[in-house]
This record gives C-alpha cells, sequence and structure tokens, in this order.
C-alpha cells in the first residue's frame, strides 16, 4: 500500500513536471507597422515566448484586417479597441479581453508651417483618420467627446492606412492627420510636422485616469480550454514591454526592423522613438488597469458610442 502510495505520488509528480515544460503553440496577430509588431519583436528576438514554454507564430497583416481575421477565426488572438471589443459582444461575438497592447497612443500632426495649433482650430477642416472598424478610428474619436467635439461630424474626413494619410497631409489635401506610435514619432522627428493633440494626454488631464485602449482578444470557447497558452501570452507580452520601458536603448538592437516596418533611418528618429514609445505600452495586467477601461466603456455609452455595456464580463483578470 505504502509503495503504491509512493508510485502514485512521484507519477503525479512526473505529470506535472511534463506539463509545465511542454511547449504550447499560438497564432497571433500583428501589425509590423505598429507598436505591437515591435514588441512582438522583441518577443521573437529576446525568446521571451520560449522561456515562458510557448511557441507564438505571428501572422503579419494590416491594421484593418486584425479585427476580420480574429472574428473569422484565421487567428487565436488578435487585438481589439475596447470599444470594437463591447460592440462586437454586443453583435453576439463572445470576445473576452486577455492581455493590454497599449494606452491611446494616437497623436493629430499638422505640417509644422501649419497655421492651426487646436483641435478646435480645425472644427470644419479636413482630416486623415484611419477607417472606421480600427481602434486607430474609435479611440480618437472617444476622446474628443470629452471636449464636445465629433470626430465625424465636426470634420471633413479622409480615411487610409498610415502611409496614405501621410501622403494626403504632405499633398495638403487635409489640414491634419492622425497617427499612432511609432508612426508619429518617426514623423515628428523630420522636423516637418507639429503635434497638436496626443490623445492620451488629453483623456487623463480630463479624467484623471489612464486610457488603456488595444487588448489582445480570444474567444470565450478558445480560452475554456487554453487558459495556459492565454497565461503564458500575458507574461510574454507584458515581459517584452517592461524590458522596452525599463530600458529604452534596447531598441538600438532592432535598427534592421525599424528600418524596414517602420520607417526609423536616423539617428534622431531613433532618438525620438526612444523618447515617447515607451509611455505608450501597458507593462502590468491589474484591477486598476481594468478599471480604466471600464470607464472608457462607460464613457463611450454615455457618448452614444455603445448602445450599452455587454452585461457578460468581456475584460478578464486571469
Amino acid at each position: 500500500m505504502f509503495l503504491s502510495l509512493v508510485f502514485l505520488f512521484v507519477a503525479g509528480g512526473v505529470y506535472y513536471w511534463f506539463q509545465t515544460q511542454k511547449v504550447e503553440s499560438v497564432v497571433i496577430s500583428t501589425v509590423n507597422s505598429a507598436a505591437e509588431g515591435l514588441i512582438a519583436h522583441v518577443v521573437k528576438e529576446e525568446g521571451i515566448d520560449k522561456k515562458n514554454k510557448l511557441n507564438i507564430i505571428y501572422k503579419p497583416m494590416l491594421p484593418g484586417d486584425t479585427e476580420r481575421s480574429l472574428y473569422n477565426r484565421d487567428v487565436e488572438i488578435g487585438t481589439q479597441g475596447v470599444l470594437v471589443l463591447a460592440k462586437a459582444n454586443l453583435e453576439g461575438k463572445e470576445l473576452r479581453a486577455l492581455a493590454p497592447v497599449y494606452y491611446n497612443v494616437y497623436s493629430l500632426l499638422v505640417l509644422k508651417d501649419s497655421p492651426y495649433q487646436t483641435i478646435e482650430d480645425l472644427v470644419g477642416k479636413k482630416l486623415a483618420v484611419q477607417p472606421k472598424v480600427t481602434a486607430a478610428f474609435t479611440g480618437p474619436q472617444t476622446a474628443l467627446y470629452l471636449k464636445g467635439i465629433s470626430l465625424e461630424k465636426d470634420f471633413k474626413l479622409s480615411f487610409g492606412n498610415s502611409t496614405e494619410a501621410g501622403n494626403f497631409l504632405d499633398r495638403k489635401e487635409v489640414d491634419a492627420a492622425f497617427f499612432f506610435e511609432p508612426v508619429a514619432s518617426k514623423k515628428i522627428a523630420t522636423g516637418k510636422y507639429r503635434e497638436i493633440l496626443e490623445v492620451q494626454k488629453l483623456w487623463r488631464d480630463s479624467t484623471g485616469k489612464t486610457f488603456p485602449y488595444l487588448v489582445f482578444a480570444a474567444y470565450e470557447d478558445w480560452l475554456e480550454t487554453h487558459q495556459s497558452i492565454a497565461r503564458k501570452y500575458r507574461k510574454s507580452y507584458l515581459e517584452a514591454a517592461s524590458l522596452v520601458v525599463q530600458n529604452p536603448d534596447i531598441l538600438d538592437k532592432y535598427k534592421g526592423f525599424l528600418k524596414e516596418n517602420l520607417n526609423i533611418e536616423t539617428d534622431e528618429e531613433l532618438k525620438v522613438l526612444k523618447q515617447r514609445f515607451p509611455k505608450t505600452l501597458v507593462t502590468e495586467w491589474n484591477q486598476g488597469v481594468i478599471n480604466d477601461m471600464k470607464y472608457v466603456l462607460e464613457k463611450t455609452a454615455e457618448f452614444g458610442l455603445l448602445s450599452e455595456i455587454p452585461k457578460k464580463e468581456i475584460i478578464l483578470l486571469k
């Protein structure tokens, strides 16, 4: 009897050890020209996923395609703005946020010689924005309501990706354009553009809260059977983001990636990136961060951008 118990104990211990050492795989969407693409590169280059017994298979795509790929289950984990996530749930898509990506990191830029100094100066003017289905549109849209400004009603909008938005602005076909990081840093570093609005600062100054906006999400039924993968991924992403925040000079190692995907080519562009980029990253996932996200949803419902807040819990702490 005693030997049988010992055998069972040892066998259980061996099984548990093998389970903790098992490398699991996951397919995740990413945008190489955005913050999550850069952090994804850090995750792989620093071997952070392997250290956490995870094999992350990143699928690069355009910003507007990340939501669709997740909806269609072409990936297991994908990025969503919290407003887009809430709307998807109201439409019957059982998606849950499992980790943060970054704060509302969008900046409104004008040409250096532009006469416009504030967002109020631009009311009635032409703005370049990202497609409506993206967090890059709904993020600024939500924050501007704090000033009583409607992105859709108070401006003449031209839609396009960041490259197209830059071309619109350079050709003076629009008066200003929204850019996300790290694209905004690249443009500011050239000396050709001025930032007249930082969305995260507007939100913080107006509400006293942070604006964690983009999240990683997955379907609830997938999470029910892949909790280990979700936890490992959250840990890996937060570890990589913390690495950049604590030591921005680590970006010097990735000049090749930055040049190829973000057009960061000069020392000045890299310097500005290292100054601005780390403050966009969320490096923890706790009740405080989740409460700030829930506040974002409360305000979007108050502004009429969301018909109601989903009744189910859509942001998971663990």
